[in-house]
């Protein structure tokens, strides 16, 4: 028989405490930490996020670079650099570039590191506003 395998998100677990605090909660009750998302910046509050997005290239990279260091302490396997918007003035092609080179620097930190770097290909299908490659 195979093995049940279950999925939930710390961010909805726990919510009596920081969200820091809760990977540490949830790892103390069982949950085995797998994949930690790259901070997408304003992109919940209608803004375009950070991966794609031109001239945010220097947040993108502080925020991976802190959740490789989150994934080392929680014992995470992944890591997950998530969709942004296009931004008004700017092309499809312009925001698949800089995702494209923000991808290839998160995988380059990544070397030699417990964890593994994750895109956003199935965003395209779910929201077609936002850029995902």
């Amino acid at each position: 028989m195979a093995r049940l395998r279950q999925s939930c998100g710390v961010s909805m677990m726990f919510r009596e405490l920081p969200i820091l605090e809760r990977f540490g909660a949830a790892r103390d009750a069982g949950v085995e930490v797998v994949l930690i998302n790259v901070d997408i910046g304003d992109l919940r509050t209608g803004g375009p996020g950070l991966s794609g997005v031109p001239g945010r290239e220097t947040e993108v990279r502080a925020a991976v670079t802190r959740t490789l260091d989150a994934s080392r302490i929680l014992g995470a396997s992944r890591i997950h650099l998530g969709p942004s918007r296009v931004p008004p003035g700017t092309s499809r092609a312009e925001c698949w570039e800089v995702y494209r080179a923000n991808l290839s620097w998160a995988v380059r930190q990544a070397a030699g590191h417990p964890a593994t770097t994750a895109a956003s290909f199935a965003w395209r299908h779910i929201l077609q506003e936002h850029f995902s490659p």
